[in-house]
């Protein structure tokens, strides 16, 4: 099931690291082994990727049979955003090709005055 509203405010230029824990419909843990994980940050929908992540560059599983896994915003990602709110969204394909959107929502990011 979809985690909609996962909603956050950061400041242009900073790193962020979102931590994520997946479970089923009844609160156990997925076992994210072997699953790929894909990340994007964008205007709107269907709008041109600002940012995108997968778990070959910038996402990493940090506990598998316990759904966990961390995607790093880093500073040079963030930048050049600013005083404008975005849309992410989060996606799972796990080892039998199956895909699942873990969690949608908005990013509002603040123009820092450094």
């Amino acid at each position: 099931m979809t985690e909609t509203g996962q909603n956050f405010t950061m400041w242009s230029g900073d790193t962020k690291v979102i931590e994520v824990t997946i479970t089923d419909a009844s609160g156990n843990a997925v076992n994210l082994t072997g699953a790929t994980i894909s990340y994007v940050l964008q205007r709107s929908v269907g709008s041109t990727v600002t940012i995108s992540k997968t778990t070959a560059s910038g996402i990493s599983i940090t506990d598998a049979s316990g759904g966990v896994f961390q995607i790093t915003l880093d500073a040079s990602d963030t930048a050049r955003l600013s005083g404008s709110s975005y849309y992410h969204e989060c996606q799972i394909t796990d080892t039998s090709g199956n895909v699942s959107t873990v969690f949608t929502g908005t990013v509002t990011m603040k123009e820092d005055a450094i």
